[in-house]
Order: C-alpha cells, then sequence, then structure tokens
C-alpha cells in the first residue's frame, strides 16, 4: 500500500481539532499482529517474520440530521522490533507512518444515502480488504437508494486506491510461473471507474444480486450471486466474467470467467460447516478484487472458495478449486474454525492449505491463535500467527 505521511504534530493538530468537537462519537483499536513461517528458516526466526503494531482512531459526527462526517487516522509502527523479533511488517514499511484511511461525507435524502471522499467500500469485484492490520480504502463517491420494497440500488465512482489508482490499461504479471494479463487494471488512473449494483430479498430466505463494473481502457466485467438461507440450509452460487484490455500488438481484448457454488448447514450461533467449489476459464483468470490484483499473487477474491491466508490461486486461470470451512463457538471457551481449501491449475501445479483459529475476547481484549499449514506447488511449510486486539470508546455530546 502507499500511505501518505504525516508528522507527530500534525496528528495531534488533527487530534485536538476533533476533541475540539461538542456533538461526536469516537472510537479506536491497538493492534499488534505476528506471523512467522518456516519456509525459508526455522519457524520464529526473525528473517520470515513479520510483526507490527496499528492504531486506529474514528471519528463521527452528525452536522444535521441529513449530514455527517467520518474520518479514520491510522498509524503503524514497528515498535523496535525489528532487529529481534521480525524483519518484516504487514504493511511492508519498516518507519513509524500515519495517515488518514477514511475521509468523506455522508448525505441522507428520503431512502437515499450519497458518501463522498476516501471510504471503505463492499463490493463483490472492488473491496477493502481486512486480512492486514490495516485496510485499504477508496476515493470514491457513493450512492445506495432503497426506495423500492426488499432492494437496494448501489452507484459508485471509483477513483484512487492506496495500492496505487483505477483506470489504466492491463500489464501481465506472473503468478506461480503463471502469466496472468489482468495486471495492473486499476495503476494507470485517468478516467476511473464505475460500479452499478442491485440486491434483492423479496423472498426473505434468498438474497439476490448483479453488478457491472466499467472501466474505460481496462475492464468491463459482471457479477451475479444468488444466496439462500432457510432453516439452516446455506446455499449459494456466483458466477461472473468480464472483458479486460490487454495492451499489445493488437491491441485485442481477453475474456475471463469464474463460476462457483456452496451449500452448507448452519446451526443457530454454534456450528456453521460448508463446503464449496469454483472454476476459472482456461485462457485467462478472473475473480479477484480488481483493485489489488497489480500486486501479483496477492489478491482476495469474493469466491465461496477462497483460501483462509494464501490468496491469489483460486482466481488463477484453468483453476479448480475446492473449500471445506467449519465453524464452532463454545460458549465460554472460544471460537473454533477450521478452513481447508485446494486449487488445481492447470500447467502451474497444486495449492493445498488448511487452517485452524482460536479466537476469544477478553473485555476489550479480543485474541486470536492461527496455524496454517500449506502445500504450494512442491514447497510445503506451518505459519503460526499471533492477533491481539485492544478496542476502546471516547464519545463526547
Amino acid at each position: 500500500m502507499k500511505f501518505t505521511k504525516m508528522s507527530l504534530m500534525a496528528v495531534m493538530l488533527i487530534g485536538s481539532s476533533v476533541l475540539a468537537r461538542e456533538n461526536l462519537e469516537m472510537d479506536g483499536d491497538v493492534r499488534l499482529f505476528y506471523s512467522s513461517s518456516d519456509k525459508a528458516n526455522t519457524l520464529f526466526d526473525k528473517s520470515n517474520s513479520l510483526e507490527e503494531v496499528g492504531l486506529r482512531i474514528s471519528a463521527t459526527e452528525d452536522f444535521t440530521e441529513f449530514v455527517s462526517a467520518k474520518a479514520t487516522l491510522y498509524a503503524v509502527t514497528p515498535m523496535g522490533f525489528t532487529y529481534n523479533l521480525a524483519e518484516g511488517s504487514w504493511t511492508g514499511g519498516q518507519t513509524t507512518n500515519a495517515w488518514m484511511g477514511e475521509v468523506f461525507v455522508k448525505a441522507k435524502a428520503g431512502n437515499t444515502i450519497t458518501e463522498l471522499g476516501r471510504m471503505e467500500l463492499d463490493t463483490p469485484l472492488v473491496f477493502t480488504e481486512t486480512w492486514s492490520i490495516v485496510p485499504n480504502t477508496f476515493e470514491s463517491v457513493l450512492v445506495v437508494n432503497e426506495d423500492i420494497p426488499s432492494t437496494t440500488l448501489s452507484a459508485a465512482y471509483v477513483g484512487r486506491h492506496n495500492s496505487g489508482v483505477i483506470g489504466g490499461g492491463v500489464t501481465d504479471i506472473t503468478i506461480a510461473g503463471q502469466t496472468d494479463a489482468r495486471g495492473d487494471i486499476y495503476s494507470d488512473f485517468y478516467e476511473g471507474a464505475y460500479a452499478f449494483g442491485a440486491s434483492n430479498n423479496s423472498w426473505k430466505p434468498l438474497t439476490a444480486q448483479a453488478w457491472v463494473y466499467l472501466a474505460q481502457h481496462a475492464v468491463n466485467t459482471y457479477w451475479l450471486q444468488a444466496d439462500l438461507n432457510m432453516d439452516g440450509i446455506l446455499a449459494g452460487l456466483q458466477y461472473t466474467g468480464g472483458d479486460y484490455y490487454q495492451a499489445g500488438a493488437n491491441n485485442e481484448n481477453v475474456t475471463g470467467t469464474a463460476m462457483a457454488a456452496m451449500l452448507g448447514y448452519q446451526m443457530g450461533d454454534t456450528l456453521t460447516v460448508k463446503a464449496s467449489f469454483s472454476q476459472t476459464s482456461k485462457d485467462i483468470g478472473h475473480g479477484g478484487n480488481l483493485a489489488t490484483q497489480q500486486v501479483a499473487g496477492a489478491q482476495q477474491s469474493k469466491l465461496y472458495t477462497e483460501a483462509w491466508w494464501n490468496y491469489g490461486r483460486i482466481v488463477l486461470a484453468d483453476t479448480i478449486s475446492m473449500n471445506f470451512t467449519a465453524e464452532y463457538s463454545a460458549e465460554d471457551i472460544a471460537d473454533f474454525g477450521l478452513y481447508v481449501t485446494r486449487a488445481d491449475t492447470t500447467n502451474v501445479g497444486t495449492m493445498n492449505e488448511a487452517t485452524v483459529s482460536a479466537s476469544k475476547s477478553f473485555g476489550h481484549l479480543d485474541t486470536s491463535l492461527v496455524g496454517i499449514y500449506s502445500k504450494i506447488d512442491s514447497i510445503d511449510g506451518t505459519t503460526i500467527q499471533a492477533y491481539l486486539t485492544y478496542n476502546f470508546d471516547i464519545k463526547k455530546k
């Protein structure tokens, strides 16, 4: 990610200005994330470990009944552990940085809400990823309308993103030895991208949604999805396809598709089990987060089969993937998870991943311990991760 650095004085001035407001709500958290793998060296060796401390402070104020604003400050630091605990960080930097991750105004008129500024987004093919110690955000205009009963209509113009910018041509990238023409679709923005979506649940057990994305000289794509939750029975279908502009001698378009299906069972808030399957088109991969796929192999996907940690493999061209998920909440003990993913990519290889997790909250403190075993092509290894998050609220009226 690319960050705008801020001095400590600037951060203090922003904080004092926010606290001076008479009508606001504030919350935040402090995070300590750690990860270590034995793929390159022994487990817990600092040369193949990640560590970082993150701070989030969010402030929201209602100026009137119809207009409000939100600002979120993020800061990250290795806290001096670089030389004795971990040489890597979750954000890729080794210095202390602070930046405004969100700054937007929200206006409400009837059943229509409009947001303008830098914000998080949650759509099937352009979305905020939360796996890191800080999320990615977008400079965007978002309009959501609910005038039609049981229907939500969305329209967005999406510009710059903190990993880069949106709307340029496609450059080939290589993932696990496979050239993928999707490339840095969002890397040279000059015309922006547009997203239009509709979601309906007139029949309460079923939610259906459709999305279209248009980025001139980059990509035209769509996403269709239907999810059923009836008496504990879970089922879902996803289909997505798109035409990508591929820079080259002929400046021709290439077409990618992906489909996925899911079946599962949910027993109240105690147990959830799901099995899913997906397949991508033969010539080009598709289905990953368009905003982050300029980072080879790092983009997440909202396909049902997405792995817990090794993102990017299930959306490679000519890939068949399967996923099994089981989550169990033991009251007064912890929440447990088991996530198993297999992705077979023609002419590239196979990715197997098995993840187990245990999470528990102690008042304001959320804790998670995760173990990951993965075998990607001929390389296998174990990863151990620990997540600590302390949540706090500051409210002033």
